[in-house]
C-alpha cells in the first residue's frame, strides 16, 4: 500500500477500531509514509467480516480471512455493478465512522 501512495494513488482506509493501538505500535514507519501523502484513515465498531479493495473504481477485491489470521481467499470483479455496489457499502460504512488521528502523531 506504501508503494500505491509513493506512486501517487489515492487511498482511503476504513479499518475496525481494535486495530488502531496494533496500526500505532507497530506500524510506525508506514504510517508516517501514509501521512506524508496525505492518506485519510477513518475507524469503526462495526464492519463487515471481509476485506474490501476497490481500485481506481474499476475493479472490486474481496478478502476473507482465517480466524487465526493469513488470507483464506480473494475474489475479484471488474463488473460495473459490482464496483458501484462496492462503493456505497464502503460509503455506509464510511459515514458512521471515526476519523483515525492517530496517522498524525
Amino acid at each position: 500500500m506504501c508503494q500505491r501512495v509513493e506512486d501517487g494513488n489515492e487511498v482511503e482506509l476504513l479499518i475496525h477500531e481494535d486495530l488502531k493501538t496494533t496500526i500505532k505500535e507497530n506500524y510506525t514507519n508506514e504510517l508516517k509514509t501514509l501521512n506524508e501523502h496525505s492518506v485519510r484513515i477513518s475507524s469503526s465498531a462495526e464492519l463487515p467480516q471481509f476485506g474490501l479493495t476497490i481500485i481506481d473504481s474499476e475493479s472490486v477485491w474481496l478478502g476473507i480471512h482465517r480466524q487465526s489470521g493469513g488470507l483464506h481467499g480473494l475474489l475479484k470483479n471488474s463488473n460495473d455493478d459490482a464496483v458501484c455496489q462496492a462503493q456505497r457499502l464502503f460509503e455506509q460504512y464510511l459515514k458512521d465512522s471515526q476519523k483515525y488521528r492517530g496517522i498524525r502523531s
